[in-house]
């Protein structure tokens, strides 16, 4: 295990499509000023497009997209650059992987009901995931361990409400793990 005294932050917003994990990570990485990472940007061109035909991801395919955002996130703090990520983290060991790092790792789950995201999805504009994949996620998603790094966050409110609790989180842990 890594020595993390003197490391970076990597603060991963996550949940499943359509939760607001973009679109929170964002406002996150300006008002911390931290680096901001799109996982989803990392996909293989595979996945993007068998994510776009309907079907879901299986671990091989996630496989990659993890190893490409461990990369990432490995030369982002080896500059000791903090960071937030937009990420699913649907599967625990995968979530995993990121607490090996060389960074001092918090989990903010956005939770949702399925009906409002789906309603979401319904209006989202311009992204590969459609709405028909998102009970794959839902049984995919495997339920945080409620460990000191890993926070659920009631994402069913105004955005300025949510951003408020997850910066008092990230301020505990900031205080936890100095």
């Amino acid at each position: 295990m890594p020595d993390k005294k003197n490391c970076s932050y990597l603060i991963i917003v996550m949940g499943v499509a359509g939760s607001g994990k973009s679109t929170l990570a964002t406002l996150l990485a300006e008002q911390l000023n931290m680096a901001f990472i799109e996982a989803d940007n990392y996909h293989s061109d595979e996945a993007v497009e068998r994510m776009r035909q309907g079907l879901p991801l299986n671990d091989d395919l996630r496989k990659g997209w993890i190893d490409r955002l461990c990369a990432t996130v490995t030369q982002k703090a080896t500059n000791n650059d903090s960071m937030v990520m937009a990420y699913s983290g649907l599967k625990r060991q995968q979530r995993q992987r990121f607490n090996t790092l060389n960074c001092k790792t918090l989990f903010l789950f956005l939770d949702l009901n399925f009906e409002v995201l789906a309603a979401r999805l319904e209006k989202r504009e311009g992204h590969f995931f459609p709405v028909s994949l998102l009970q794959s996620q839902f049984d995919d998603l495997e339920p945080l361990q409620q460990e000191i790094n890993e926070c659920i966050v009631d994402a069913d409110r105004p955005i300025d409400a949510i951003v408020a609790d997850c910066l008092k989180h990230i301020e505990d842990f900031r205080e936890t793990h100095a």
